[in-house]
């Protein structure tokens, strides 16, 4: 729901179901694609991002933010 929010807010197209969200998930991790290193980390049946990757993502977010509101001003 939050990804989809998130998609929605940038005009972007919304993941279709919880199989699609999976797969996207499952692409950004070792464990499906055989990258080096993770992006996210799976845990049980939920994925989180990566300790290492956090203050990157954290800092495009708000790239993303900040150009969302000089566009709307």
């Amino acid at each position: 729901e939050n990804i989809n929010e998130f998609l929605k807010e940038n005009d972007s197209e919304l993941v279709k179901g919880p199989m699609a969200l999976g797969a996207i998930m499952g692409a950004l991790s070792k464990h499906y694609s055989g990258i080096k290193e993770e992006l996210v980390l799976r845990e049980g049946k939920r994925y989180r991002l990566a300790e290492k990757y956090r203050p990157l993502i954290s800092e495009i977010k708000m790239g993303f933010e900040s150009a969302r509101q000089a566009v709307t001003r």
